[in-house]
């Protein structure tokens, strides 16, 4: 904490070599909803502490199904002064859904406070953000209902 963190890439290609750096992130942010409790059926929303030093959330939801047959991955960010972010109900709705034969749905979602910097260079731009965060894992049966 109070450091920072520098990457440095030798490039190739169409990207010439470059380095980047910024702040080491601050400690995990306060998370405000329970991530073992997440049920896109009903909507989710994430709620963290909006005076968090750093300046970025980025929540990842990884959705599973329990025999393997499916899965997908939402990823969504906030500015994080703005304390919360609902996850869009047509993003929710491309999770699949746990049936019978299937068996559950298996949920770890992310959400992690990120410090963030960026650059444009010859061939683009780059950006790096770094981060610390807290996780939760949810489980959705076919009814709906919470396995736990």
């Amino acid at each position: 904490m109070g450091s920072s963190i520098t990457v440095t890439a030798a490039g190739g290609g169409n990207v010439t070599p470059f380095s980047d750096k910024t702040a080491s992130p601050p400690s995990s942010p306060t998370i405000n909803t329970d991530l073992n409790r997440i049920n896109p059926l009903t909507g989710v929303t994430i709620k963290w502490n909006p005076n968090h030093k750093s300046a970025l959330m980025t929540i990842i939801l990884h959705a599973r199904l329990q025999d393997n047959s499916m899965n997908a991955e939402l990823w969504c960010t906030a500015l994080t002064i703005l304390g919360s972010k609902k996850i869009p109900a047509g993003a929710l709705a491309a999770l699949p859904k746990p049936t019978g034969k299937s068996g559950w749905l298996v949920m770890t979602v992310h959400v992690i406070g990120a410090q963030v910097t960026g650059k444009t260079e010859t061939w683009g731009s780059h950006s790096l953000a770094v981060g610390r965060g807290r996780f939760g894992v949810s489980c959705l049966k076919h009814d709906g209902k919470s396995c736990f």
